[in-house]
């Protein structure tokens, strides 16, 4: 799996509109917050948005607002709604089969359950992980994950 810049800054602007104890937060302030320009966060915000996860509030004091509070907003729930073309987060199998439109290991592979393991722990802890457990500090969040065995 490869963490892309939207996936990161998805993940950080969720958890700045968390912070913000349901005050909406404009596209200017996002951006001067986590130094991206105007434009990039109107677009992560945009996808937020159409992914269902944040909510825009139209008015003098509009902005955004996430849709849910932090302890229901997992960090799988910000990756699918950046990325609703992707059935799972990770799918190594369906990213390396060459030119054929299927592997050419399809009948024996010693690979996949590798592949599989590997994508079953990114998303296990990416669909225990919420908003809720990233405001915690950073010893709180490296003990959560030990916890969860990660």
């Amino acid at each position: 799996m490869t963490i892309s810049a939207l996936d990161e800054y998805s993940i950080r602007i969720c958890l700045r509109l968390a912070t913000c104890d349901k005050s909406p937060l404009s596209a200017a302030e996002v951006a001067e917050m986590e130094d991206v320009s105007p434009e990039y966060a109107r677009k992560v915000l945009t996808s937020l948005v159409h992914g269902g996860l944040v909510k825009s509030v139209r008015g003098k004091q509009g902005g955004y607002v996430l849709s849910s509070p932090p302890p229901s907003t997992f960090l799988s729930d910000i990756l699918k709604a950046v990325h609703p073309e992707k059935e799972e987060i990770c799918n190594y199998c369906e990213k390396f089969r060459g030119h054929e439109s299927d592997c050419v290991l399809s009948e024996e592979c010693t690979l996949r359950p590798v592949w599989q393991a590997v994508s079953d722990a990114i998303e296990g802890v990416l669909g225990q992980m919420s908003l809720a457990d990233l405001m915690k500090s950073e010893n709180q969040v490296t003990l959560l994950l030990r916890q969860l065995g990660r």
